[in-house]
Order: C-alpha cells, then structure tokens, then sequence
C-alpha cells in the first residue's frame, strides 16, 4: 500500500511539472548573453533579428569562403551558442560560413520557444540570410528535429544529424516510463515523421553508449529517411555529449565537402 502512494505521488508531481513546466524540461537553455569575443571566436559577428511578434533573436555569423556552404547550426538543449565555439572554430578553419540562431531564452535571445515559434523562427532566419543554396543544416540533438522540420519546406544543400531523436516524448518515456506521459507533452518534434520529407543528401551520427536520447532512436530515423544519399555513423562507445571527435570531424567535412 505504501508503495502505490509513493508512486501515486511521484506521477501526480510529474504530471503537474510536465502541465506547468515542460518547456523548462524540453528547453532548460543557458540565457546569459555572451558575444562571439567574449567566447574567444572574433571571426564571427553578433547580429540581432527581430522576429514577426517582436521578440529578439541572437544569432552569429560569418560568411563562407569562397564556394564553402555555410551552416545553419541548430544546437541542443544544455547550454547556448558559447558553449559550441569550439565547433564553429573548426567550421571557421574549413572556410565554412556559420549562421548559428540562440533560441528564444537563449544565450540573449527573448521570448519563451515551443516547436511552433521555434519552427517559425527558423525559417525567419533562413529568410534574413537569404541563404537558400550552398546551404548545409546541422543539427544537434534537440536541434536535429528543428533542422529536419525546417527541411521539410525549404530543403538545404545537405543535413547533418548529430544524435537525433525519433520524437520528445519518446524521449521522454524513456527517461520517465510513466503510464499517459506522452499524452501530457506538448512538445512533439516528430522528427521520425518529418524527414519522410526530405530527400536531401543525409549524415547522422549516433553514439552506441547515448544515454540521453538512445542509439536505436537515430537508427529508426535514419530508416524512415527516404534520402538515396544517406549515411549512418555509428560512434561505437561514445555517448552522447562526446561526439564531437577529431574522427567523427573528418568523416562530417567529407560529407559536407563531397556535396554538389
């Protein structure tokens, strides 16, 4: 008896969390505004975009060199822009332009983000930039399902998946196997369903020891990829904060480089 009322108190506080505070779960971004100096990369700039409900978005840039793509680089959830500049500092020395949007609440940028501002978000920046063809996306966990959704309507040069997910609440219950949680979560990303759509040259890489989002999530993603040109790197004994390797750096410049 005691352990039903255990139980019955730990799903009623979860299930209250999740109704009032699922976007600080789905998104606990870093919001501290930090300048692309600040974080030790001065090749890129700082630009401010006011989005159509007159929120602002932070976002970094540097322009590519001459025929190098520029990526349009979707981060995950932990943290914000500073904490990848190691990332756009190798991007940088391959001569590849960054465009890199803080989501709202993130790293200086305003407004609160749910997949439907952060999807209108980034198709706000893709239209800033004008950059609809020497374009690659790259996205990183959380950011992977914005960068396939984003695909879906506007289709990029090429896609970089960095331990995607089949959706957040299949995320969720594997984290917090609870009876009716899905049913609670607003925030969906069905990337599984969305990159049915897009056919683009695909690279996603999945680490075999991902104890955050399961290495079988980014297998069933690469599955349902309908892409003739798709890859799927399995980082064997890697987890899923760690895949950014001198290795797994090489094989994404191969593909990045290898697309017409």
């Amino acid at each position: 008896m005691r352990f039903i009322i255990i139980v019955g108190i730990l799903v009623a506080s979860i299930t209250a969390f999740l109704k009032g505070g699922e976007s600080v779960l789905v998104y606990p971004f870093d919001p501290r505004h930090v300048s692309p100096a600040e974080a030790g990369e001065a090749r890129l700039s700082e630009i401010n975009v006011t989005t159509s409900d007159e929120e602002t978005l932070i976002i970094w840039h540097a322009k590519a060199k001459l025929r190098k793509p520029t990526i349009l680089y979707f981060h995950g959830n932990a943290g914000g822009l500073k904490d990848r500049v190691q990332r756009f500092d190798r991007l940088l020395d391959r001569g590849y332009g960054i465009i890199a949007p803080a989501y709202r609440r993130s790293s200086g940028s305003t407004g609160n983000p749910t997949e439907e501002v952060m999807s209108r978000d980034a198709i706000e920046v893709l239209a800033r930039f004008n950059a609809t063809e020497n374009i690659v996306y790259y996205g990183e966990s959380l950011g992977t399902g914005v960068a396939v959704k984003l695909a879906v309507e506007h289709p990029p040069k090429g896609l970089v998946l960095e331990a995607p997910y089949t959706s957040i609440p299949d995320v969720a219950a594997i984290s917090y196997p609870i009876p009716g949680l899905r049913s609670l979560m607003k925030e969906t990303w069905h990337t599984e369903e969305h990159i049915k759509q897009v056919h683009v040259p695909t690279l996603i890489i999945h680490g075999t020891n991902d104890q955050v989002i399961p290495f079988e999530l980014g297998q069933r993603v690469f599955k349902a990829s309908p892409a003739t040109q798709k890859t799927f790197l399995r980082a064997r004994g890697l987890g899923h904060n760690n895949l950014w390797t001198s290795k797994n750096q090489l094989s994404i410049y191969r593909f990045i480089d290898a697309l017409r």
